[in-house]
């Protein structure tokens, strides 16, 4: 008999140390959508949708982590925000309900499905647009994020035409042949930070046979942001590569 109650304070004892290894914090991740309007990019929203955005966060393999979705239009020079969603973290595993959960992480992706919808109803075609400084602003406050991931997702063909237009000859031929030139030029008008490590940037378009710039303009991006410590893909969708 007493050796059955020092077995029985030994397993009760050892609860809060199994917790403990169970209930860590997961990483959270912030994932911000910025999407051009111009005409140029009419086609842009087609190739994105709620599923494969959504997949961004991870949280069918992890969905206790806090999350933070932001999605912004870029206009001019400037970002109008159109959305701002965010899950909190699973304080405790043990009191944590799972059936609520998963509601919450439903009602999560179907703003974000809400929030697509209106982005894709958007009347308000811009004609032109600066997508270097809209960009380097959220990278910016990106870099500055408390959550331990960061994603940002740009739809757009960077045709740039605002402070500098890529529709210019001579601006369309520095972009081509000293694209170095053209990084200057941008970092002139707006520093990006030091490091942009942490942060995942998408580049997401489909080119077709009259993208004049988005092929060149994507390299330009790739090396200058590279030369940051971002890591860049350059994809037609968000499928998985």
């Amino acid at each position: 008999m007493k050796r059955k109650k020092i077995i029985t304070v030994f397993l009760l004892l050892n609860i809060p140390f199994f917790t403990g290894c169970s209930d860590q914090p997961s990483q959270s991740v912030e994932v911000s959508l910025l999407y051009d309007v111009t005409p140029s990019n009419s086609s842009g929203i087609r190739e994105l949708n709620s599923q494969t955005l959504g997949d961004l966060f991870g949280l069918d393999e992890n969905p206790d982590k806090a999350v933070r979705y932001r999605q912004s239009i870029i206009s001019g020079s400037w970002l109008n925000v159109t959305q701002e969603i965010s899950l909190p973290p699973v304080e405790s595993v043990l009191l944590s309900n799972e059936f609520a959960r998963r509601d919450s992480i439903r009602a999560f992706k179907e703003q974000i499905a809400l929030g697509l919808e209106r982005i894709a109803s958007d009347t308000l075609g811009r004609d032109y647009s600066s997508v270097y400084l809209p960009i380097a602003r959220e990278l910016t406050r990106l870099s500055q994020s408390p959550f331990d991931k960061r994603i940002l997702v740009v739809l757009s063909d960077l045709a740039e035409n605002e402070f500098l237009s890529f529709y210019d000859h001579k601006t369309a031929d520095l972009l081509i042949n000293d694209p170095e030139k053209i990084a200057e030029l941008f970092q002139r008008e707006m520093q990006l930070p030091e490091s942009l490590s942490n942060i995942t940037v998408y580049l997401v378009h489909q080119p077709s046979e009259g993208d004049l710039f988005f092929k060149h303009a994507a390299k330009l991006y790739v090396q200058l942001l590279a030369s940051k410590n971002a890591t860049i893909h350059v994809q037609a969708n968000l499928l998985p590569q």
